[in-house]
């Protein structure tokens, strides 16, 4: 259904509470940690990715974090290191706040296991950074599926195939438009005539699992194409229910990009977006009222409304939210509009002062409330009413249809 990036911001602040003493001795950097530069500063603040080669885990940070890890050479302990970043940034650091830090950077493979904590190693699971609205199972690798795939990619990625992508998807947001009686995201409903055909009804979520398969295939080789290294793809129940396909893409923070990085969150849906079109430009060719027109419609539904709901850009962290977020270069992208939200309802209080905001960022926060809300909630009222009234006349016809002998 989605791809799912980290929140590298919100990486180890999202893990259970790590239960570890204070170490006695001194941090030393694990091998195979790099960091650069994230987008553009925020309030003439450089933001930076720090990256683990070996856990393959991400943290966002400041210049505070990155001079706090160039650092841990293993001769400083917690209050030689305090002094030393103190003096580097002019203002004292707190050896709580450098401890919390350190913690962080230990459950995300970034410090050396035995030289900071009690001594054990502490693997970061990854799966509880994601919102586990489901059950996962783990990422298994998929450099070799991938390697013989972009082998022969001239087949695959080349002007004509390019051309008849962009018609596919042209083709796909004209029909949202031009959805026919029957049709939209209730249509496998509304194509149920209580007949023998209802029964091919029941083949359609079949072929949607290969199309879930091929949208998650579309990001991985968008990410590999930008210049990044999927991790594979894994499995699982959305909402403990819905069978559904992954991939992990977080190493897309490492394409410097950001039109690049939205791109690779876009492919998956561009995948539903062409099969929508597809589907549609068939229906439209074939008889209308027979059974071919009848599967083609009921099936339209399924790309139409993975679609939507990976586009939404607010209810899951799905591909929407990742699009806007890279955009707008804010990986924290709803968690700072929630807390604007409510800061405005919190003036005047007890509470803490609001953070400081310049006119651009709140715009483009309410904008981003304004349309998030209004997608999710448009999304599930059609849904509900559409879904209501199409069982009511379902039921309506079956027990007022009479039988005679």
């Amino acid at each position: 259904m989605s791809s799912m990036p980290l929140d590298p911001a919100a990486a180890g602040t999202t893990l259970e509470t790590l239960q570890t003493e204070a170490a006695s001795g001194a941090p030393a950097l694990a091998g195979g940690v790099s960091w650069h530069v994230f987008g553009a500063p925020i309030d003439g603040r450089l933001r930076y990715v720090v990256k683990s080669a070996i856990s393959g885990n991400y943290l966002m940070t400041s210049a505070l974090g990155v001079d706090i890890l160039a650092s841990l050479d293993g001769n400083r302990d917690l209050d030689a290191l305090c002094q030393h970043v103190s003096a580097l940034h002019g203002k004292p650091v707190p050896a709580a706040r450098l401890s919390q830090f350190l913690d962080t950077c230990l459950v995300n493979g970034m410090i050396q296991v035995d030289s900071w904590g009690d001594g054990k190693e502490i693997v970061a699971d990854a799966g509880a950074r994601r919102e586990r609205l489901g059950i996962y199972s783990k990422v298994h690798n998929a450099d070799a599926l991938l390697d013989m795939i972009l082998e022969y990619r001239r087949w695959w990625l080349n002007p004509v195939t390019k051309a008849a992508a962009a018609v596919l998807c042209l083709l796909g947001l004209a029909n949202i438009f031009l959805i026919p009686p029957g049709g939209g995201l209730i249509a496998p409903l509304k194509q149920m005539d209580m007949s023998y055909t209802d029964v091919f009804l029941l083949a359609l979520p079949m072929v949607f699992v290969i199309e879930l398969a091929l949208h998650e295939l579309g990001h991985a080789l968008a990410c590999r194409l930008m210049g990044a290294r999927p991790k594979g793809f894994g499995v699982g129940l959305l909402f403990g229910v819905l069978p559904i396909v992954f991939t992990e893409t977080t190493d897309s923070y490492t394409i410097p990009s950001r039109t690049k990085r939205a791109f690779v969150s876009f492919a998956g849906p561009m995948v539903n977006l062409m099969s929508f079109g597809l589907v549609m430009s068939l229906y439209w060719s074939v008889a209308p009222g027979g059974l071919a027109a009848k599967l083609l419609l009921a099936y339209s539904a399924l790309p139409l409304a993975s679609f939507l709901v990976s586009m939404n850009p607010f209810y899951l962290r799905m591909d929407g939210y990742w699009i806007l977020a890279d955009w707008l270069e804010r990986p924290n992208l709803r968690r700072d509009a929630m807390r604007y939200l409510k800061s405005m309802f919190t003036r005047g209080s007890a509470r803490p002062a609001p953070v400081q905001r310049d006119r651009r960022e709140k715009l483009t926060l309410s904008l981003y409330l304004l349309v998030a809300v209004g997608w999710t909630v448009t999304f599930i009222s059609y849904v509900t009413v559409e879904g209501l009234r199409t069982m009511y006349s379902i039921m309506q016809s079956f027990f007022t249809q009479s039988v005679y002998f």
